[in-house]
């Protein structure tokens, strides 16, 4: 009897046990979530909830608040926990009032078996390229940029050119697509302005003048400098870079090139939202270190959830000193 080799956990799932890839990924993300959530897990395991259920509560769930939402969903039904959990963030109970930016979009498509062909050819190319399977809501904005070019500044200009306002007193923030405003987390802001067109205020009688983050000059130099390539260190991304402000300019952090380094869009979001930590100066004294937050926010050393973080990997920058 021949030996079947797998690449990948998601991979045995998809061809011995015949799950759909979103199916496969979902459920190893609920696997993974259980590990630390005991009580939801001893629900699931005694039949109180079923699996469907759990995966929406692992969703916001958290060691700390996994017991309330427990206790306002059993008995009721899937459509019923959707509506519980939708708009809430990990860390929140279920009295906490929901936030519109954080209800998402579902995007029902039917392709032919060639364009679903080329879809799964996307994502394999996708998680070779990152180290890991992304998900459809990380897959769509990197093909996205790559495709209309969103090429990091290779063309002297920001690499974000969606159009994003916000509010200056209340901070609420939205995106201009297809003829509408959709509101967006404002952490999604935070990460756009490292390297943005600010066009002032559209309200104002005179046009106010249009300037950027960082100069063409200065970002052609930090892209050079780092190799025109995300400096995180196993990326290997060379589309889809952004500039990131190592302390952030909410923080005081400025353009000074010791401040700036190249990293791919979807590395700079984890950065911006709590998942990656980078400190030090750039470009051959910085350290990066993935955690999983209690919460997924704009995190910084002086306002992480409550409690140890816990650290996934360190790594040193090594690149420019090799």
């Amino acid at each position: 009897m021949a030996c079947v080799r797998f690449g990948s956990l998601i991979e045995y799932m998809e061809r011995a046990m015949g799950y759909a890839p979103h199916t496969a990924t979902e459920r190893l993300r609920v696997a993974r979530a259980l590990a630390e959530l005991p009580l939801i897990a001893e629900a699931l395991e005694r039949g109180e909830l079923a699996h469907s259920a759990v995966r929406e509560l692992s969703r916001v769930a958290t060691p700390d608040t996994e017991e309330a939402w427990l206790g306002v969903t059993r008995g009721k039904s899937l459509r019923e926990v959707e509506a519980m959990v939708s708009g809430h963030r990990p860390g929140h109970l279920p009295t906490d009032p929901t936030e519109p930016r954080l209800h998402r979009k579902t995007i029902t498509i039917e392709v032919s078996p060639e364009t679903y062909d080329l879809w799964r050819r996307m994502h394999a190319l996708a998680a070779e390229e990152h180290g890991q399977r992304l998900s459809d809501d990380e897959l769509i904005p990197s093909v996205f940029r790559r495709a209309y070019g969103g090429n990091g500044g290779g063309d002297g200009t920001p690499a974000y050119k969606i159009a994003i306002k916000q509010c200056p007193d209340c901070k609420r923030a939205w995106q201009y697509s297809g003829g509408r405003d959709i509101e967006v987390d404002p952490v999604v802001v935070e990460c756009a302005a490292c390297d943005a067109i600010h066009l002032g205020s559209i309200d104002a009688a005179t046009p106010a003048r249009t300037t950027t983050t960082v100069t063409a000059r200065k970002r052609e130099q930090v892209l050079a400098r780092d190799g025109h390539s995300c400096t995180v260190p196993g990326c290997r991304r060379n589309v889809g870079l952004d500039l990131h402000h190592i302390e952030f300019q909410s923080r005081g952090g400025g353009h000074e090139l010791s401040n700036l380094t190249t990293i791919c869009d979807l590395h700079h979001r984890a950065v911006h939202f709590g998942k990656l930590v980078i400190r030090g100066t750039a470009p051959d004294r910085l350290t990066f270190e993935f955690r999983k937050p209690r919460d997924r926010r704009n995190v910084t050393d002086d306002d992480l959830p409550p409690g140890p973080p816990t650290p996934i990997l360190r790594a040193s920058s090594s690149r420019h000193r090799e």
